[in-house]
């Protein structure tokens, strides 16, 4: 793709994708909260808040080497393909 809305798509399509694992996990962990909170009365909703960032956390700490290697990739990708933004192909 050498037109820039075609780039900006392929990289909200990215990140996307890069940031579904942290939606997952807080879903997750708010999924875990609220059986805690029926199964031993936990009305605090501190401890939801926290298990949820931990669950965030736990997610990231997985991720995170996908995400480098990921990033550093579409990095050399899309500013090799920059200059030819608005330029026709013959």
């Amino acid at each position: 793709m050498t037109d820039l809305p075609g780039l900006v798509l392929e990289g909200l399509g990215l990140a996307v994708t890069v940031v579904l694992p942290l939606l997952l996990a807080g879903v997750l962990g708010s999924l875990v909260a609220g059986w805690l909170a029926a199964r031993i009365g936990l009305s605090d909703p501190v401890a939801a808040g926290v298990l949820r960032g931990l669950a965030v956390l736990g997610a990231l700490a997985f991720v995170v080497g996908d995400w480098a290697e990921t990033a550093q990739t579409m990095t050399a990708d899309t500013w090799s393909r920059l200059s030819a933004v608005g330029t026709t192909e013959r």
